[in-house]
């Protein structure tokens, strides 16, 4: 074994732990599908719509308008959106550390278009995650990106195309 090995191999083994995992969280999406079109009618896919949100944990709404709106608030991860932490500057200080992520809100539109034979669905999904300064015990407000997972769910759970 080289010297440099031997020395420098533990360094480069960390390294590589880091780069592995990095690679374990899912890639976010270049372009998330948010709509597509079915052969059933417009108050089917309603219904689907509103079973399919109401199984991810969305409290029951009612449609109006040709639309449905939820919104939920959770503490645990659920591999809808990517919330990324800011690093906080502590005040006259150099020391620096992530928001620590209290919670995050799902807020989805679901607008229904359609006749009884065909219909669209069209979902909208933004997510906001409430996060605490570690240094001032302030919270702040961070938007979050869709991984597409929520809107695929709530599509799929209508049909096939």
């Amino acid at each position: 074994m080289s010297e440099h090995i031997r020395r420098h191999g533990p360094v480069l083994g960390l390294a590589g732990l880091a780069l592995t995992a990095c690679a374990l969280k899912p890639p976010v999406p270049e372009v998330i599908e948010r709509e597509r079109s079915y052969e059933v009618g417009r108050e089917i896919a309603q219904q689907r719509v509103g079973a399919a949100l109401q199984a991810a944990g969305f409290p029951p709404s009612d449609p109006a308008d040709g639309q449905i709106r939820a919104s939920l608030t959770y503490e645990d991860e659920r591999g809808w959106a990517r919330c990324r932490a800011p690093l906080i500057k502590e005040m006259g200080g150099d020391r620096r550390r992530p928001a620590r992520p209290l919670d995050r809100t799902a807020n989805v539109t679901a607008r229904i278009e359609g006749d009884d034979n065909a219909s669209q669905v069209i979902v909208d999904a933004n997510f906001e995650a409430r996060m605490l300064n570690g240094f001032t015990n302030r919270e702040l407000d961070v938007a979050c990106r869709s991984l597409g997972s929520l809107e695929a769910q709530v599509l799929d759970a209508v049909g096939r195309p």
